[in-house]
């Protein structure tokens, strides 16, 4: 009888005691938080999905962070995005007051070894996608009165891109290398909302989108027939017109499909939310229990759904899975791949 009650006090003195330092935790990421102000940053300029999905993240996620803090979302343009995550990776707080949206085409730079990465995506500590994984498409201008991807074929056409390295300017070289196609690329707009504009304005014809994005900024695009799709990548979206071919359905032989999956890798990790290595362990798991909580909020969603956005949650385990993926393909495939991020 002694016995038992010994453990039992002991079991209840257990319990108590981790009850206890989970709450000591709980307090120290409040105390921490309460009256901060946090950084959502993004590498691209204003109006494209990634800032839209920034700046969407950003009016909700300090309600579900302990002490609530106040969220400010910032720009940093350039490089693609690499700027910005060098930036987070070298010089920005690592107290977990920055939370940066990585673009998909980073993880595919440093994979293949492109100069000037300091940073290491297989080391941050990911909080989430707040949208699913993207489809990769082709729009062209009616002006152009182009109809297909044969026609691409035999004529050149201007196309807008936000920057080398950048899925803007590696789909349309893809394009031109593995299916033959004829695209000019014109680089050197800050954003998708300045790519947007030129096409509008006439100063190029097409542009790489994502489906999901071109909804969002230009919902009119297709509904009016201002442009066409003339492929895509990915799972064939709701909305999709029947007749747009697959790029899988222009490649031939392993490699091909092997750079292009490294190229378009980063596309099925939608806008993924990372911070650094260093932050604390207590404030990462909030982070991301708060991420978590807020893509089921209903207010998050109704607001998603006023911006015109694609709800969508994909976890750190799934993000970690898709870049372990693309550092594990074969070494010459990556080699093959990197001047697509160049």
């Amino acid at each position: 009888m002694q016995k038992r009650n010994f453990v039992s006090i002991f079991v209840m003195a257990l319990a108590i005691t981790l009850a206890s330092r989970d709450a000591a935790h709980a307090d120290a990421v409040s105390d921490f938080y309460k009256g901060r102000t946090i950084y959502t940053l993004v590498g691209l300029g204003p109006g494209g999905g990634a800032d839209l999905n920034m700046r969407l993240v950003a009016r909700h996620i300090g309600r579900f962070i302990p002490g609530q803090p106040n969220v400010v979302p910032q720009n940093m343009v350039g490089a693609a995005g690499m700027t910005m995550a060098n930036y987070v990776s070298k010089v920005a707080p690592k107290d977990g007051s920055v939370i940066a949206l990585f673009q998909n085409s980073l993880p595919g730079r440093q994979a293949v070894g492109l100069r000037g990465v300091q940073y290491d995506v297989t080391k941050l500590q990911w909080l989430g996608s707040a949208a699913p994984g993207a489809v990769e498409i082709l729009v062209v201008s009616k002006q152009e009165n182009v109809s297909s991807i044969e026609e691409l074929r035999q004529r050149e056409i201007a196309v807008g891109s936000n920057g080398s390295g950048g899925i803007s300017s590696s789909y349309p070289r893809l394009l031109n290398d593995f299916v033959g196609t004829k695209l000019k690329i014109v680089e050197g707009y800050t954003g998708s909302a300045s790519v947007d504009l030129a096409i509008e304005r006439g100063e190029v014809s097409g542009r790489n989108y994502t489906f999901s994005g071109m909804q969002t900024n230009r919902p009119d695009w297709l509904k009016s027939g201002a442009v066409k799709v003339l492929v895509y990548a990915g799972d064939r979206p709701a909305g999709m017109p029947e007749n747009v071919p697959t790029l899988s359905s222009f490649l031939h032989g392993t490699t091909e499909k092997a750079v292009a999956n490294v190229v378009l890798a980063g596309s099925q990790l939608g806008f993924p939310f990372a911070v650094h290595q260093e932050v604390p362990k207590d404030r990462v798991a909030a982070l991301r229990s708060a991420f978590a909580q807020m893509v089921h909020d209903p207010e998050f969603l109704r607001d998603a759904e006023r911006s015109r956005m694609e709800p969508g949650f994909i976890t750190p385990e799934k993000i970690t899975a898709i870049i372990d993926a693309l550092f594990a393909q074969d070494p010459e495939d990556l080699q093959k791949a990197k001047h697509y991020f160049q």
